[in-house]
C-alpha cells in the first residue's frame, strides 16, 4: 500500500478521533494508578511482560518502521532517521571523528526480515496474533504524528493491532515512571557531549521509567568504562561504550526512532539565544530591538516543574537557567564560565574542585553560601525525593554517591562540603573531564535550606515558595499559559546584563499553526514549526533550522505493570 497515502488516511483519523485512549489492559489500569493514588503496588501482566521481552517480537517492530520516511514525510523539520542510540554530530572520539560516523548506522528498515522475527515470536509465544498499545504525549503535535505513522507502518507490514494512548507529558512520564504502559514514544537530551549521557539511562541500578531493561554484559561494558579497569584510557573507553551501544540494539532494548531537527521562525530583531546540543539551551543573553524591550516565546510544551532537583526535561531546564543558575554557565560554544562560582581550583589528580562562592544573593535578600550548594546536591541524592537526575551525581563520580543514595551510607559522607560560608569543595573518586561543565546544569544549582524547610510541603508550587538568585526572576506564573521573567536587579552580574531584554514570556501554544500566525501578527518572536508549516515558512527572513542532540526512540516495556 502507499505510504503517504495510508499515512494521510492514518493522521486523518488521529485528528478526527483525537487518540483519547486505547482499550488495552496498560492503559486502562495506567490511567487508574496515576501520582497521588493510595492503591496498592501494581502486580506485572505476566502475558504482555512474555510478549515485549521476547526479542523476535521486538525485533519485528523495530525492522517494520521506516525511519527516513517519518524524517522525510512527518516530521519535515530537519529531523533525521536515528541510526543507533547515540545521535549524530554530538560526541567526538580521541580521534576527534563524530561517534555516529565510527559505528555506522545499526538500525535497518526491511519489511522480510521484519514479518520472518514475528512469525518466529508467533511460534514461540504460542499465538497468531498481536495488540500493542503505543504511548505518546500531547503537549506538542509531532509525537502523535509519528505515532499515527508507526501504527499505519505496524498495521501494514505485521498486521497487528495498534492502540494509541495519548496522554499530557506529565502524565506519559507519569505512566512510564510506573511501568504501566507497553510502548512509549520518549526522547533524552544529552546533559554533556559524551554517549555515556545516553547509555546510562539503562543500566540496571538506574532510577526512573528506564528500570525495566536489565543486562549484566551492558552493565559490566560501562562500568569498565566509566570507574573500572578502562575509565582511564581514553581509547579503551571510548570501544566500551559503543559496544555497549551495539549490544542494547542488538538487543532491541529500545527502539531508536529519529534524532531531533528543528525549525523555528526568530524574528530578526532577537539575538543572543545560545542553543546546545548538550545541556540547557540559554536565553539569559537574549536581546530584542522593540519599544518594550520585551521577548515573547512561544512552546510547544508546558512547564513541567520549576523544582531543579526532579525536573527532567529541556523546557523546565531553560526556566531554572534564567532565574537561578549554576556554579558555572556556558558561553556560546558551550565551555563553562564563572557565574555563582567566581573561581575554582582542581586538583593535580583530577578529583578534588574547589569553587570560591562569590558575594551574590537568594531574592530575599539572604547571602548565597557554600552550603546551599551542599543542601541543594544532597536533596537531589535523597533516595526518598526519588529524583530521575539522582544518578548524575554517580556520573560525575562525586564520592559515595551511590552509597548514600542506596542508605549504606550518611548522606553527610556524600563527597561534598561547605568549608567555609565561601568554599564549596567536592571530592571525586575518580576524574570526570565533563564535570565541569555539568556545574551549569540546573540538577547541580544551590537551594537555600533554610528557604526549603519553611515551604517543604509547598516548595515550587507557586511564586511564592521560590527563590532566585539569577539574572531573571520568574514573575508571573499562569499555569498552562504564561510564564514571565523580568531582570533581576540584585543579580551579581546586574551591570553586564542591562543590555538584554527586560522581560521574556514564554507563552504554551499546543498547535503550531497558532504559534506560527501569531509570528505572523508580530505578537511572538520566536515559534518552533512542524510538519507542513515547515515548506510554509522556508523564506520567511526568520526562519532557521538545526539538527539537536535529542534522540528519539521506544520503549518496550519488558515488564508490564496492570
Amino acid at each position: 500500500m502507499n505510504f503517504k497515502k495510508t499515512l494521510a488516511i492514518g493522521l486523518a483519523a488521529l485528528l478526527l478521533a483525537g487518540c483519547s485512549g486505547s482499550g488495552s489492559p496498560a492503559s486502562s489500569a495506567a490511567s487508574a494508578g496515576s501520582a497521588g493514588s493510595e492503591q496498592e503496588p501494581a502486580e506485572p501482566n505476566a502475558d504482555l511482560s512474555a510478549q515485549y521481552s521476547n526479542l523476535n517480537f521486538r525485533l519485528a517492530l523495530s525492522y517494520a518502521i521506516d525511519r527516513q520516511q517519518i524524517a522525510d514525510l512527518v516530521l519535515k523539520d530537519g529531523s533525521i532517521a536515528a541510526e543507533g542510540f547515540i545521535p549524530k554530530d554530538f560526541a567526538y572520539g580521541p580521534d576527534g571523528k563524530d561517534y555516529r560516523e565510527t559505528v555506522g548506522n545499526l538500525l535497518s528498515y526491511d519489511v522480510d526480515k521484519a514479518k520472518e522475527c514475528l512469525d518466529k515470536a508467533k511460534e514461540e509465544l504460542g499465538t497468531d496474533s498481536f495488540t500493542v498499545s503505543l504511548l505518546y504525549e500531547t503537549d506538542s503535535e509531532a509525537p502523535g504524528k509519528v505515532c499515527a505513522a508507526i501504527q499505519q507502518m505496524w498495521q501494514d507490514n505485521l498486521g497487528i493491532t495498534v492502540n494509541l494512548v495519548s496522554k499530557t507529558k506529565k502524565e506519559r512520564l507519569d505512566l512510564m515512571n510506573n511501568l504501566t504502559y507497553e510502548i512509549g514514544l520518549t526522547r533524552w537530551g544529552p546533559d554533556y557531549a559524551d554517549p555515556q549521557t545516553y547509555l546510562d539511562l539503562f543500566k540496571s541500578d538506574q532510577s526512573g521509567y528506564n528500570n525495566y531493561y536489565f543486562n549484566d554484559d551492558y552493565d559490566a561494558l560501562l562500568n569498565k568504562a566509566e570507574n573500572g579497569e578502562d575509565a582511564a584510557d581514553p581509547e579503551k573507553r571510548w570501544q566500551d561504550l559503543i559496544d555497549a551501544e551495539k549490544l542494547i540494539i542488538d538487543d532491541m532494548g529500545i527502539i531508536p526512532v529519529f534524532q531531533n531537527g528543528s525549525a523555528m521562525l526568530i524574528n530578526p530583531d532577537v539575538t543572543g539565544i545560545e542553543f546546545h546540543n548538550a545541556g540547557v539551551d540559554s536565553y539569559r543573553q537574549i536581546t530584542v530591538a522593540n519599544d518594550t524591550n520585551t521577548v515573547n516565546i512561544a512552546i510547544n510544551a508546558d512547564l513541567n516543574t520549576m523544582d531543579h532537583n526532579v525536573a527532567t526535561d529541556g523546557g523546565s531546564f531553560v526556566m531554572q537557567n534564567l532565574c537561578i543558575g549554576g556554579l558555572a554557565a556556558l558561553d556560546e560554544n558551550a565551555q563553562p564560565i564563572p557565574d555563582l562560582a567566581e573561581s575554582w581550583e582542581i586538583s593535580e589528580d583530577g578529583t578534588v574542585y574547589t569553587f570560591h562562592i562569590r558575594d551574590a544573593k537568594w531574592s530575599n535578600g539572604t547571602p548565597l553560601t557554600a552550603n546551599d550548594f551542599v543542601f541543594g546536591w544532597r536533596r537531589l541524592n535523597d533516595p526518598e525525593l526519588q529524583s530521575e537526575y539522582a544518578f548524575i551525581l554517580e556520573t560525575i563520580g562525586v564520592k559515595n554517591a551511590k552509597a548514600t543514595h542506596d542508605g549504606e551510607m550518611a548522606m553527610e559522607e556524600l563527597g561534598v562540603e561547605a568549608v567555609d560560608e565561601k568554599t564549596f569543595v567536592v571530592t571525586l573518586d575518580r576524574p570526570c573531564g565533563f564535570a565541569l561543565g555539568l556545574m551549569a546544569f540546573p540538577s547541580f544549582f544551590p537551594l537555600n535550606e533554610e528557604f526549603f524547610n519553611e515551604h517543604k510541603d509547598s516548595y515550587a508550587q507557586s511564586l511564592d515558595d521560590l527563590l532566585f538568585c539569577g539574572p531573571y526572576v520568574f514573575s508571573n506564573w499562569e499555569e498552562n499559559h504564561e510564564y514571565t521573567f523580568t531582570k533581576n536587579p540584585d543579580y551579581w552580574n546586574a551591570a553586564e546584563f542591562e543590555q538584554y531584554a527586560d522581560e521574556i514570556i514564554f507563552t504554551f501554544v499546543s498547535e503550531a499553526q497558532s504559534a506560527a500566525l501569531s509570528y505572523q501578527q508580530g505578537n511572538t518572536d520566536v515559534v518552533t514549526l512542524t510538519g507542513d508549516l515547515v515548506d510554509q515558512y522556508k523564506s520567511d527572513p526568520g526562519f532557521t533550522q538545526r539538527l539537536q542532540g535529542y534522540a528519539w526512540r521506544l520503549n518496550v516495556n519488558q515488564t508490564v505493570k496492570e
